[in-house]
């Protein structure tokens, strides 16, 4: 299973200042996403307003008061298998000089 998000264009707003693109710690997103950059971190999908980024893991239910909801769950921490590979694959891009942390 692909741990990317998937990119749905008819939902992009082509906002003026793109908050995905700003917040996107490997700038995967310019005007599409770029799979071989992005490593599946989930800022795109909690960023977008319009929901133009979506990734697969499911929602958990959540009571709040008296009523319950649901939640995407945007990056499972509980995938150690994933962890590690996002982990590795991180360190190589910092070491080749291939990841840039905005700061905003």
């Amino acid at each position: 299973m692909d741990e990317r998000p998937v990119y749905y264009p008819e939902r992009c707003q082509n906002c003026q200042t793109c908050v995905v693109r700003e917040r996107c710690p490997t700038n995967a997103y310019q005007e599409t996403l770029n799979t071989r950059k992005c490593f599946g971190c989930g800022m795109c999908t909690y960023s977008c307003p319009y929901a133009a980024f979506e990734m697969k893991h499911g929602k958990i239910p959540f009571k709040t008061d008296d009523k319950i909801i649901e939640v995407p769950i945007i990056c499972r921490q509980s995938d150690i298998k994933r962890a590690r590979e996002l982990a590795d694959e991180l360190k190589k891009r910092i070491q080749n000089g291939e990841f840039y942390i905005k700061q905003w």
